[in-house]
């Protein structure tokens, strides 16, 4: 398993890593920028992430142009819709708010903050990327 996490927040940063660190390799990332080369780099060594960790406000940036773009990317790769890669949005906003960023940018989910290991492996398990 290879993760992607985008995330301008230590405390978030290292709570996910310490989450996902047994079950395989993570890439850190502090903007949603380097979110999209990160994932256009790894398709290029036909190395994907299983999963991706991005937060809905990175550096004054709203998560969602990232998402965007990554799953333009996917469809010029050809990646079949089913085949996404799960995109795990992480908020501080209200549900009502980030249920319609999350949309608009099309992640596969979202975890409110405040980020917990549990909430993190539900999402994680949900998917089939952990057991």
């Amino acid at each position: 398993m290879k993760f992607l996490i985008a995330d301008d927040n230590e405390l978030h940063r290292e709570l996910i890593t310490d989450t996902v660190k047994d079950h395989g390799e993570y890439y850190l990332v502090s903007d949603g920028d380097e979110a999209v080369k990160a994932f256009t780099d790894s398709l290029d060594k036909k190395d994907s992430f299983s999963a991706i960790f991005i937060k809905s406000k990175i550096c004054s940036q709203d998560g969602s142009h990232a998402l965007r773009k990554i799953r333009e990317i996917e469809q010029e790769n050809g990646l079949e819709l089913n085949k996404e890669i799960p995109i795990i949005m992480t908020a501080m906003d209200d549900e009502e708010q980030i249920s319609e960023t999350y949309l608009r940018g099309n992640s596969t989910t979202f975890i409110l903050k405040p980020l917990t290991k549990d909430k993190i492996v539900a999402e994680l398990t949900l998917f089939g990327i952990i057991p």
